[in-house]
């Protein structure tokens, strides 16, 4: 988990930095925005930022809470604070984002290397490949 400040900022300090984040988000081309972030955020984070649109977009879809549970490595309890989340229009401006078919592709390119990182050793290169066909297969209408 990252590390959080102990200093407190004050909420106008808060809101002033969420602005500059969403303004360079909003401003840059794709490739520098890519850039940025990978500057800006550690592994760690970025993994995490990836593990919650993931989530996002399969509870969208109807996938189980063990199931995304089991293909993100999250807990089954930090899924149903999402799936709660979801019910409740929290992530609503998101998920019409993710479910935009051009949006949704690097998403499953993403689930389907956190889901095989673990096994590919363990694997036959076929069966490596059907899992990643079955995970990429759900965007297809």
């Amino acid at each position: 988990m990252p590390h959080i400040s102990s200093y407190p900022l004050g909420k106008n300090q808060i809101d002033r930095l969420n602005k500059d984040f969403s303004r360079l988000l909003a401003s840059t081309v794709a490739g520098t925005r890519e850039q940025a972030l990978s500057e800006l955020l550690t592994h760690t984070e970025r993994l995490m930022i990836a593990k919650r649109l993931g989530m996002l977009l399969l509870i969208s879809q109807g996938e189980s809470t063990y199931q995304i549970s089991k293909l993100l490595r999250v807990s089954s309890s930090t899924v149903a604070r999402f799936e709660v989340k979801v019910e409740g229009g929290k992530f609503d401006r998101t998920l019409i984002f993710l479910q935009k078919k051009k949006q949704t592709k690097w998403i499953y390119d993403m689930l389907a290397e956190l889901a095989l990182v673990p096994f590919e050793l363990k694997q036959r290169p076929r069966k490596i490949r059907e899992q990643k066909e079955r995970i990429i297969s759900r965007d297809q209408p």
